[in-house]
């Protein structure tokens, strides 16, 4: 196999896990399981590796705040920021855009992690 096919294969694995860990959560809704956000945060890490790109920064970043508390996530709100005018800067959807540069605009706003409201 080739390292383009294994490359392929190891972000699809990534998908699925993320796939199931989603619906693990939907069966947790019912009460039969809690989400592991600790198992998404880090197929996000190794998705960041694989397959960079701006949605998988920001799910990456939702996942570490929802794995080991707002401040975690907080702490990458630099990224968070870049990565929402990136993501604006592809789109050619002026309600997508105009949504996304909030968002990062909201990033420069947010008050520090550890600071108190």
């Amino acid at each position: 196999m080739s390292e383009t096919h294994r490359a392929i294969e190891a972000v699809w694995r990534i998908e699925a896990a993320k796939v199931i860990a989603t619906l693990t959560r939907r069966v947790g809704d019912v009460g039969l399981a809690e989400t592991d956000w600790r198992q998404i945060a880090a197929l996000y890490d190794a998705l960041a590796q694989l397959a960079p790109s701006p949605v998988v920064e920001l799910n990456q970043a939702v996942a570490v705040g929802m794995a080991f508390g707002p401040a975690a996530g907080l702490g990458r709100l630099p990224e968070a920021q870049m990565e929402f005018t990136r993501a604006a800067s592809l789109t050619r959807n002026v309600r997508e855009r105009t949504l996304l540069i909030e968002r990062a605009a909201a990033c420069r706003t947010l008050p520090p992690p550890g600071a108190k409201a």
